[in-house]
């Protein structure tokens, strides 16, 4: 819905949150919806956040702390 909002208040590109905020690596099927809603609306992805884990709890950070969640920090890069 964010890129029709955006495409209907005159915006031909958008910046995007990590949506999917388990997934630091999503379903080929999540990434190609969003594909699929930017096309449909008009728009362009100018910039998208890597993942960062749950923002309003406690993983502000993560990336520096060594184990799981920096690793799935690295494994979202590619995507």
């Amino acid at each position: 819905e964010r890129p029709a909002a955006a495409r209907a208040a005159g915006f031909t590109a958008v910046e995007l949150w990590w949506p999917w905020v388990d997934a630091p690596v999503p379903e080929q099927a999540e990434l190609d919806a969003l594909r699929d809603a930017l096309k449909d609306a008009g728009t362009r992805l100018a910039g998208l956040n890597f993942y960062a884990g749950q923002l309003p709890g406690p993983d502000r950070g993560a990336l520096s702390v060594p184990g799981a969640e920096s690793e799935k920090f690295r494994a979202n890069v590619p995507v």
